[in-house]
């Protein structure tokens, strides 16, 4: 890894020099996440192939790692950012492919970089790599680790959900200083071709309509709403459980459950975000077994126990609640 200019740009970046074999997925150079380090360009000199990249001014996790395991809450902080930067390139259609703590950048404000995206693989390998990962930072196997070593097809969706006991956050759009240093050829095409269809649509159309040609060329050049489209922000109160945007399939067991968090929230045994996620994963277990999808309904409960376990450490529910709820769920699990 090198450090170099970019006279371009006017700002330093770190260039990286590949084996002659490997070959990034040109995908990777388009991902664009907060938790990802930035690939603004990649090319080949004297045969030789090399990407440059965002510089990041940190410490790689796996200098961290050399003294020992992190503590829990710095480790915590580490995996769930990790899961974040795992699920937009997942989302993307891009596997990291060789996950490990050295390309894993902590910056100095603390926020965590995720480098050399898209060199094969898919995205099972890069969960059971993160499950490897989750064991070196805290220093010990856990359910939510033997499931991801056993290959188990946990998205870092999920995997986030239950570290965090928090559903993945809408992702803030991208700084326009980052995107202005991305290649802009392919956008160049794109807005050419969008302004001459444009501009064939209005000439053909200028016989056949009064309206005027402005309103099409407006037309075309809206690719996204004016309007913001809401998040939905459900509300758990103690009296009733939280409407969800899809009806969940009724008579599917999960009532019981669903009443003991009611309660237990109702007596002040676990906070209303984490009672709101539970229920979010219930949602999901009642539709499985309205489905006749037993293998996956158990499997989720299983996740449901890990995020349980989770939101018990973070003390978001109390010893309490979190044996009543427990047992509830041993219960539904018992009866599928």
């Amino acid at each position: 890894m090198w450090q170099a200019y970019d006279e371009s740009a006017g700002s330093p970046v770190a260039v990286k020099f590949l084996d002659s074999r490997m070959r990034p997925d040109p995908a990777a150079a388009w991902l664009s996440h907060a938790n990802i380090v930035s690939t603004f360009r990649s090319g080949a000199e004297d045969g030789i192939p090399f990407v440059v990249m965002e510089l990041v001014e940190g410490v790689s996790l796996a200098t961290i790692l050399d003294e020992g395991p992190m503590h829990p809450d710095d480790a915590m902080a580490v995996a769930t950012q990790v899961c974040l930067a795992l699920h937009a390139a997942h989302s993307a259609g891009v596997a990291h492919g060789h996950l490990e703590p050295r390309n894993i950048f902590i910056a100095d404000e603390g926020v965590v970089k995720v480098g050399d995206f898209g060199f094969g693989g898919d995205t099972r390998d890069d969960m059971y790599a993160f499950g490897l990962l989750l064991q070196e930072m805290f220093g010990r196997r856990d359910e939510i680790v033997d499931r991801l070593l056993s290959r188990e097809p946990d998205t870092a969706a999920e995997v986030y959900e239950i570290l965090s006991g928090q559903p993945v956050p809408v992702p803030e759009p991208e700084a326009d200083a980052e995107r202005e240093r991305r290649p802009k050829v392919w956008l160049l095409a794109t807005i050419a071709g969008v302004v001459m269809l444009a501009l064939i649509v209005g000439v053909c159309a200028w016989p056949l309509a009064p309206r005027s040609p402005s309103s099409h060329i407006q037309q075309a050049q809206s690719d996204e709403p004016t309007q913001p489209v809401p998040e939905a922000s459900p509300v758990v109160s103690a009296e009733a459980p939280p409407s969800t945007p899809d009806a969940v399939p009724a008579g599917t067991g999960v009532d019981a459950v669903r009443a003991v968090i009611q309660s237990q929230l109702g007596a002040h045994q676990i906070t209303a975000d984490a009672a709101r996620a539970l229920h979010v994963r219930l949602d999901d277990i009642a539709r499985h077994l309205a489905g006749g999808r037993t293998k996956q309904a158990n499997d989720k409960l299983a996740a449901m126990r890990s995020q349980l376990a989770a939101l018990r450490r973070d003390n978001k529910v109390t010893s309490d609640g979190y044996d009543a709820i427990l047992a509830a769920i041993d219960k539904l699990a018992a009866s599928t």
